[in-house]
């Protein structure tokens, strides 16, 4: 009981932090909103790529012991706007083509629409202040295994604080619902805390991160509830040689679900 009444909390926390939010932008945008007729023609970018290759299950997930050969092809468009000194925003679009070569079942296109707004509370000098807004859908669908085949929406409000050259701090709260065209056990509904530290040193040639994110996940039709923990690490060092760039090193602790793609990776390196 004591464990229901504490999500119970959460949520309820969550979605009365998230109407204030909503009801105090309007107030926040509103000057700035009044010079997007002013915006010149260098406060906006477009942007994109194309892509196309042949990979193997092994390269993506180092830790399955599976080697399916697909090819695929990748598309990237993006818009980004600076409204004003305090406003910007942008919208941008992915495709993710999978094709198997020996496993039909695994053939996969995913479509990824997300747009993102930031509000500097305070203007970025020494000290900084911003509110970010983030706002994502994503579609998965498969060939011949429909059963598989989710619609993903996700928002995530965010504050982070910090000094130019030092730290940074970042706390965020948001919501990730799946839910999947067949009927079934699997649409989930989650809630999750996150906070980043960044700091530098040695004259910003040395810099250190963590992250700590907390879950909370619930089944409807199973009626099962779980909790996840995840811990990030890892510094990157910028070197004064022709010959090696930079080094950056990332670790991490916790559990994960497989359809959560694109996350960071056990360690990388960058020279």
């Amino acid at each position: 009981m004591k464990k229901l009444t504490d999500k119970i909390r959460l949520e309820t926390g969550f979605l009365t932090g998230l109407v204030i939010l909503i009801l105090l932008l309007p107030s926040l945008l509103r000057a700035d909103l009044s010079s997007f007729a002013k915006a010149s023609e260098d406060n906006f970018a477009f942007s994109g790529y194309g892509e196309q290759g042949r990979k193997s299950t092994a390269e993506d997930y180092e830790e399955e012991d599976t080697d399916d050969e697909y090819t695929y092809q990748n598309y990237h468009l993006k818009f980004e706007q600076e409204i004003s000194e305090r406003l910007n925003y942008d919208i941008s679009s992915f495709v993710y083509d999978k094709d198997y070569q020996e496993r039909n079942s695994l053939d996969n296109i995913s479509r990824i629409f997300k747009t993102n707004w930031t509000y500097s509370l305070k203007k970025p000098e020494e000290e900084f202040l911003k509110l970010d807004f983030k706002l994502e859908y994503k579609e998965k669908r498969y060939e011949n295994t429909p059963a598989n085949e989710y619609a993903e929406m996700k928002f995530v409000p965010a504050l982070t604080w910090g000094r130019k050259n030092i730290h940074t701090v970042d706390l965020a709260l948001g919501i990730d619902n799946f839910n999947y065209l067949a009927s079934g056990e699997k649409d989930q509904f989650k809630v999750f805390s996150r906070v980043e530290g960044k700091r530098y040193f040695v004259e910003k040639k040395l810099l250190l991160t963590s992250v700590y994110k907390l879950e909370n996940t619930k089944q409807e039709k199973i009626n099962r509830k779980r909790t996840k923990q995840e811990i990030f690490g890892g510094f990157d060092y910028l070197f004064d040689l022709p010959w090696i760039h930079k080094i950056i090193t990332r670790t991490d602790w916790g559990q994960r679900d497989t359809k959560e793609e694109g996350a960071l990776r056990l360690a990388q390196g960058e020279y």
